[in-house]
C-alpha cells in the first residue's frame, strides 16, 4: 500500500535536485563545471528515471539538453546496450522531450 506523505516528500525532493541541477547547467556545460566528470556519469541512470520520480521537465530546459547530450556519448550508449536485457523485463518509459 503506498504511503502518500513518502511519495509527496520523495518527488518535492526529486523536483529540488532538478532544479538545483538546472541551475547548475545555466551557468556550465556539464554538472562538475566545464568537463564531463563523474558527476554526469553518477547523475545520469538516476534522471533516467524522471517520469517514475513525477518530474516535469517543461520547467528543465537546460536538464533536457544535458540529458539528450549524455544519452548521445559513445561510452553512455554502449553501457545502455549492456543494460538492455535489464530494460526489457522492466522497460524505463520515454525520453524527455527533445530540446
Amino acid at each position: 500500500m503506498p504511503v502518500e506523505y513518502a511519495i509527496e516528500r520523495s518527488t518535492a525532493e526529486a523536483q529540488r535536485l532538478y532544479t538545483v541541477m538546472e541551475a547548475q547547467l545555466a551557468r556550465h556545460t556539464y554538472l562538475g563545471e566545464e568537463d564531463f566528470s563523474i558527476a554526469d556519469i553518477a547523475a545520469f541512470p538516476w534522471v533516467r528515471h524522471w517520469r517514475r520520480q513525477g518530474i516535469d521537465w517543461s520547467r528543465l530546459p537546460m536538464m533536457i539538453a544535458w540529458y539528450h547530450e549524455i544519452s548521445a556519448r559513445p561510452g553512455v550508449q554502449r553501457g545502455l546496450q549492456v543494460l538492455a536485457a535489464e530494460e526489457s523485463a522492466m522497460p524505463f518509459p520515454e525520453q524527455p522531450p527533445a530540446p
